[in-house]
């Protein structure tokens, strides 16, 4: 009899065990789930860090300057930078932005009188009107572009952003040190490898993703003003900026070009929508290949599928953090599951 008490005891024991663990997993996800907002801020304010980092780094090993001091001379040269930037073009982008908000609504008005002039202008405009825009598809799109609106214009996040990027930059080493120890003694040693990998990779994302975002934003700025399409260094400044996001950023900023455009006429619409995706097709197959050769290759589906995903399930934010989140979890499956796990060489193919 004490026998069988003893086995029904170790039964309830396990089955406790089991139930609690279930429990602690369903309440550690719905805590990251009500925390995401602030996980996705401390991603942001890491990609601050690691770009502030850099530049500081070498500046470290290239001159008499310590870590400290040259990460403080960094923040003043771009601190520089954007203000003679600011001071420079500040005016002209703000005055283009707010007469092309304003405009933006005449011109669409303008553009569908234009498309209805011909057929096929008159066939898509008819199509675009009976859709259903309340249905779950096109609502869930919107919430997306409107989410991925608002976040451009919430300052405390900027700010918290940039707290957090300073704070990481100055001291690095304090995060990371805390970040290993919640690793197991014989597991410390790889974990800091995996995380000095994702800081480069990160690194090099940045460093691809800056030059591709200026060399977009000036190609298409020159491109249209050669057009003569009105409000070209804004609508430039703009590709450039959504170029960040890859993909989804270059259609975006797309869509003001090609309204602007039409309100000029249909051929005028034509052209632009040709430069849009002529210089896209270089940002593709040219700058992309540049990046993904020093950081992680991102197949184009993955990266979309995680635009999308991110988009979903966590708003403007996650679209326009997708890419870099997605590299940093590729890194650690090919270091943590490839190599480790499986055994597989991380050259692999």
């Amino acid at each position: 009899m004490s026998a069988r008490n003893g086995q029904w005891t170790d039964y309830f024991i396990r089955v406790a065990v089991a139930v609690s663990f279930a429990v602690g997993m369903v309440a550690f996800l719905a805590l990251l789930w009500y925390a995401v907002d602030m996980l996705l801020l401390g991603f942001a304010g890491v990609l601050l860090a690691v770009l502030l980092r850099a530049p500081a780094n070498w500046l470290a090993r290239h001159s008499p300057f310590s870590a400290g001091w040259s990460l403080l001379v960094v923040i003043l040269a771009l601190a520089l930078l954007l203000g003679i930037a600011a001071w420079l073009v500040a005016t002209p982008v703000l005055e283009q932005f707010s007469t092309l908000t304003n405009m933006l609504p005449d011109m669409a008005d303008s553009a569908l009188k234009q498309l209805h002039h011909y057929t096929w202008g008159d066939w898509v405009v008819g199509r675009v009107e009976s859709l259903d825009w309340k249905s779950p598809r096109i609502n869930l799109l919107g919430k997306m572009t409107g989410a991925l609106s608002s976040v451009f214009g919430i300052f405390a996040d900027i700010i918290i952003i940039l707290f957090l990027g300073l704070y990481l930059a100055a001291q690095p080493e304090t995060y990371i040190n805390g970040i290993i120890k919640l690793v197991p003694i014989s597991g410390r040693q790889r974990a800091r490898q995996v995380l000095e990998q994702i800081g480069s990779t990160l690194q090099w994302w940045l460093l691809g993703i800056l030059t591709a975002m200026s060399i977009i934003g000036i190609l298409s700025g020159l491109g249209l003003w050669l057009m003569g399409i009105p409000f070209a260094l804004a609508l430039g400044l703009l590709a450039g900026l959504l170029a960040f996001i890859p993909y989804l950023g270059a259609i975006i900023s797309a869509i003001p070009a090609m309204l602007v455009a039409l309100a000029l006429g249909p051929e005028h619409a034509l052209y632009v929508a040709a430069l849009y995706f002529g210089i896209h097709l270089v940002e593709g197959y040219l700058l992309n290949p540049l990046i993904q050769q020093y950081a992680v290759s991102l197949p184009a589906a993955v990266l979309l599928s995680a635009q999308v995903l991110f988009g979903i399930l966590l708003g403007g934010m996650g679209i326009i953090l997708a890419a870099p989140i997605a590299a940093t979890i590729l890194v650690a499956v090919k270091m943590l599951y490839i190599e480790d796990l499986l055994g597989e060489s991380g050259n692999t193919a």
